[in-house]
């Protein structure tokens, strides 16, 4: 482990660091927080602190997305931090405790290990709901979270398809099924592009799929779960 790993802004680095993570990725990847900002301008708005409204943040990081939807709309009645990392849940968690000590209402929120596996339609395994008995939700946000779930490695575009492909119809079935269960993204193109994921996500069950925010590689999409009474 070296210190020249900080020089080198090509994608080496500390990632796995939850410190490094925090302090370096809006300098790595300067359109983070423009996309993190579009991102909460896509959102449905919450309904009354008196409705439920549940809140999932995918592959939370340290809870920059999180903290800017609760600053944006402070009424949920909960929030469920998912990630792999368990001190990067903790972060989350601590940086928006402390960053919310000032308003009146606070949802519930839950801090939940994510399970994830894409390798085949068979094993598909996701779990956004280990700890929690929340889901489903109405909100899913999905911020730099895709392309990390669905891995790095090369491989086919087929197999890139399918993977993400799962991975949307695991996010579809967490959603509420009355029409207000959303699902936006986040992110940069990874082995799949910003079109193929959004035809994907089609395929999938989702209505009114659209990009809102485009900039390089870096995009913000979303789309919704349809109500059962819409399917009649």
């Amino acid at each position: 482990m070296s210190w020249l790993n900080n020089l080198d802004r090509t994608g080496s680095g500390f990632w796995l660091n939850s410190q490094w993570y925090d302090l370096h990725l809006s300098r790595r990847m300067p359109l983070v927080n423009k996309m993190i900002e579009e991102m909460i301008y896509a959102c449905p708005p919450s309904p009354s602190s008196a409705s439920i409204y549940r809140v999932a943040d995918l592959c939370c990081g340290s809870g920059m997305a999180s903290l800017c939807y609760l600053k944006a709309y402070p009424t949920v009645s909960s929030l469920t931090l998912i990630d792999q990392s368990e001190e990067r849940l903790n972060m989350a968690k601590k940086r928006i405790d402390t960053q919310l000590e000032s308003i009146s209402w606070r949802p519930e929120i839950v801090m939940c290990e994510l399970q994830v596996k894409c390798d085949s339609q068979d094993d598909a395994n996701l779990k956004l709901n280990e700890s929690s008995s929340l889901h489903p939700y109405h909100l899913i946000l999905a911020s730099l979270a895709l392309h990390v779930i669905v891995g790095h490695g090369k491989r086919s575009l087929e197999e890139s398809k399918l993977r993400y492909r799962i991975l949307f119809e695991l996010l579809f079935r967490n959603l509420t099924d009355d029409g207000s269960g959303h699902l936006i993204v986040g992110d940069h193109s990874g082995s799949l592009g910003m079109f193929e994921q959004m035809k994907l996500m089609e395929e999938c069950g989702f209505v009114d799929v659209e990009c809102v925010w485009r900039e390089r590689d870096m995009f913000v999409i979303g789309g919704r779960r349809r109500g059962k009474e819409e399917m009649s």
